[in-house]
């Protein structure tokens, strides 16, 4: 995990680094990440692993889905795009485990929270 224990300015530092080095060098990169949104952002291919099994594998467009994120981490997911930079947003928030939909609406009914209305 290149990332893990670095403050925001040192990962990305790290990944503009791993990125030059496949563009320019042809190195092959193969990194673990927990952090959804920089793996979206800097992995053109990624696996995801539930339980140690591989749940998907693809481009991160093709794998990381609200769907199977919820089902992954036993969480609501969003997935959105960064008003900013374009790229994509995830977004989690404590859900059931019962296997009902985790989900986060587009839109919250209160505008303000990701909890689930009651």
């Amino acid at each position: 995990e290149p990332t893990s224990h670095l403050d925001v300015h040192h990962q990305f530092e790290v990944l503009e680094l791993l990125r030059r080095l496949n563009r320019e060098k042809g190195t092959t990169i193969l990194a673990t990440f927990h952090d959804i949104n920089l793996a979206a952002s800097y992995c053109s291919r990624t696996i995801l692993l539930d339980g140690g099994r591989l749940s998907a594998q693809g481009t991160p467009a093709e794998v990381l889905t609200a769907d199977r994120l919820a089902s992954v981490y036993k969480a609501r997911a969003w997935v959105g795009k960064d008003p900013y930079l374009g790229r994509p947003l995830f977004l989690f928030a404590p859900g059931d485990r019962d296997g009902q939909d985790r989900t986060i609406p587009s839109r919250p009914s209160s505008g303000k929270t990701l909890r689930k209305e009651q």
